[in-house]
């Protein structure tokens, strides 16, 4: 199969050796999120109990309600990376210059790589599980196929930003409402709830 039209226009292309190095990224990437994410969230915690424990007041303990969007940002930015990866592998797949069955292979035998974190991965992608069944699929079939999970993504991107906007009014209406000893604040969240319900069932979907 044609192996000369891809991410960065050279020809000829090595589209097996270029998606191993993007899943390599992606893996490096995704590490160094998670690791980000832990550490903000550690330094909020400690920063919030120093100031209760300062103040003898739970009321700073409120401060921890940012844990949620930042929870939520760590997983919108996860599902950024994870769809910018599948577009780029789906736009080879579709113009039959990479099959699925075959990168998989490659990528589980590559030592270096986790291979529970890549098989979970690679089951995002379309794979018939048999690269001869692969190779008979048409290049009308397989654009069809990138076109409905590319569709998919951004559905459940738009889900992650209602989830979003809902999670960041809900959390910042709480704390105010704390802080400042105002509970008609809270009255937003008689907005975020069903914002964030639709969120949810966008940014989950099956």
């Amino acid at each position: 199969m044609p192996a000369d039209n891809g991410w960065d226009g050279a020809s000829p292309r090595n589209t097996y050796g270029e998606a191993t190095d993007a899943t390599v990224r992606l893996i490096e990437r995704r590490a160094r999120a998670y690791r980000d994410i832990v550490v903000a969230v550690s330094l909020l915690g400690l920063m919030v109990l120093g100031w209760a424990l300062w103040w003898r007041s739970v009321r700073p303990l409120a401060l921890l309600l940012l844990l949620v969007p930042l929870t939520l940002l760590c997983l919108w930015q996860d599902r950024w990376l994870l769809n910018g990866w599948r577009a780029r592998l789906l736009a080879d797949w579709k113009a039959g210059a990479v099959d699925f069955a075959a990168l998989r292979s490659t990528l589980l035998a590559n030592p270096t790589l986790p291979k529970t974190t890549v098989a979970a991965m690679l089951d995002s992608l379309p794979d018939q599980g048999n690269l001869v069944h692969e190779r008979a699929i048409s290049l009308p079939t397989r654009e069809a196929v990138a076109l409905a999970i590319m569709n998919s993504d951004r559905e459940h991107a738009v889900g992650f930003a209602l989830l979003g906007l809902a999670v960041v009014a809900g959390s910042a209406g709480c704390l105010l409402a704390v802080l400042l000893a105002k509970w008609w604040l809270l009255i937003g969240l008689l907005f975020a709830i069903p914002i964030g319900a639709g969120g949810v069932r966008r940014a989950f979907a099956s």
